[in-house]
């Protein structure tokens, strides 16, 4: 085992001496790339960050102005809508009300028309047709007789 040792120990440190370069080597490499895509794009992004602390500033100026006034429409528009929503209440109830007087009166109509389609459809008692037919004959015979006597003292003139 102290063999193994004595022969793995150097090996280990040469290794380690290996990565440590190949790491140092790859990091310097990464933050020069990444140094150099900083100083290329610093000047195409420097005006969006000017941009963008302008548009914070304004932001933060006008806020509380934002703020007040959402708070100030926030009451106006809150009893709005409760009128609003008592009112829709309101006209549904008389919507309701007004539907089932139209279904009552309707139906009352109905039944009033089903009534009088019954009663045209009876058949009338028989003294009702021979009155109504002697009361008709009477008027025939009268009109009859005037107009005899009319065309008799047309031929007599």
């Amino acid at each position: 085992l102290q063999d193994l040792m004595e022969f793995a120990s150097p090996v280990w440190l040469l290794f380690y001496d290996a990565g440590s370069y190949v790491y140092n080597a790859l990091s310097s490499m990464v933050f020069s790339i990444c140094s150099l895509f900083a100083a290329l794009f610093q000047p195409l992004i420097s005006p969006f960050l000017l941009l963008y602390s302008y548009l914070i500033s304004i932001v933060a100026f006008f806020r509380p102005l934002f703020c007040w006034l959402w708070k100030l429409f926030q009451v106006p528009l809150g009893v709005c809508s409760a009128i609003g929503n008592h009112a829709v209440s309101f006209c549904n109830d008389v919507y309701e009300v007004l539907e089932g007087l139209l279904i009552i009166i309707l139906n009352r109509v109905i039944e009033i028309c089903h009534l009088a389609t019954r009663l045209s459809e009876a058949k009338p008692a028989t003294t009702e047709v021979s009155m109504s037919n002697s009361l008709w004959e009477d008027l025939f015979s009268k009109l009859f007789r005037a107009l005899r006597s009319i065309l008799n003292g047309l031929i007599a003139f």
